[in-house]
């Protein structure tokens, strides 16, 4: 595994469901982009973006997800591993945890479709965020 982060960032949000959010990342890519005990690495990166947001690159280099399956993965029990006891859970878990939990966004990219990238989006500050919103309602 290698992360790419800088040493001075901070960020205030749920640290909890943020570190839920990349374990479940870590577990998909361990259980189906290295199923075939091929091996592989994973590569965090995080950057500071210009709206005053953090982006987080979670990136594969294992079979990558089918075209089919691709716009069902964050669906609830969507899994291709029932008979091996996944629930399809993980991935519908970690996309509420993002949008709803923590006020950001996640994507599964088109970059490679060899490989598996995909792309949060959160508040630096998400309790300035909610302030702000509560001021402006």
């Amino acid at each position: 595994m290698i992360l790419d982060c800088p040493r001075a960032l901070y960020i205030t949000t749920f640290s909890g469901a943020l570190d839920q959010v990349i374990t479940n990342l870590t577990m998909n890519a361990l259980h189906h982009g290295f199923s075939e005990n091929t091996g592989g690495t994973i590569i965090i990166e995080v950057s500071e973006q210009a709206d005053d947001s953090l982006r987080v690159k979670f990136s594969d280099n294992g079979c990558g997800i089918p075209i089919e399956n691709r716009g069902k993965i964050f669906d609830p029990f969507f899994t291709t591993r029932r008979n091996e006891g996944g629930t399809g859970l993980g991935l519908n878990i970690l996309f509420n945890l993002v949008t709803h939990k923590m006020r950001g966004t996640v994507n599964l990219s088109d970059e490679q479709l060899s490989q598996t990238i995909f792309e949060i989006m959160l508040p630096k500050d998400i309790e300035q965020l909610e302030a702000n919103e509560d001021t402006a309602q």
